[in-house]
């Protein structure tokens, strides 16, 4: 087994202030790899989105 490319692992955090919603997007590289007894070459990578909503606050009147 040869290894091809490097893994890497890279997090995205965004906010959204107007729907007060949160998001983590985890993106998970295991880089490439080939197999010297057929050629065969794999790339492995797993994304995972996690996110909440939180109710709107209401303003007093």
């Amino acid at each position: 087994m040869t290894s091809l490319a490097a893994g890497e692992e890279l997090w995205i955090v965004s906010r959204d202030l107007i729907r007060y919603a949160s998001a983590v997007e985890v993106v998970k590289d295991l880089g490439a790899i080939r197999f010297d007894d057929n050629g065969l070459a794999v790339a492995r990578c797993s994304v995972a989105i996690h996110s909440c909503d939180r109710p709107v606050p209401r303003t007093l009147a």
